[in-house]
């Protein structure tokens, strides 16, 4: 199992922490730090976005509820990003 080989070899590091998620294992510092942290919306540095079917509690600018709404996103900000580089042509 993947799982525990991971758990295994991160033994021999203390510093590490292990994270299992849905199909997902994360390997994290244990720092005081998370994706929250990480966006800064200071000077619209970034926005964080959730993706979550079930409506959660969350800092996210914006909640999207699965991966077809994402894409849909995704392409409006390109349709934005082409629109805003049009007006100064």
């Amino acid at each position: 199992m993947i799982a525990q080989r991971v758990h295994d070899v991160l033994k021999d590091y203390p510093r590490l922490t292990l994270t299992h998620g849905r199909k997902v294992l994360e390997v994290r510092p244990l720092i005081d730090w998370d994706k929250g942290k990480a966006v800064l919306r200071e000077g619209n540095r970034g926005y964080g976005i959730l993706v979550s079917s079930v409506p959660k509690e969350s800092k996210a600018f914006k909640s999207l509820r699965d991966t077809s709404e994402v894409k849909q996103f995704l392409k409006s900000l390109v349709r934005w990003k082409e629109q805003m580089s049009n007006v100064g042509s």
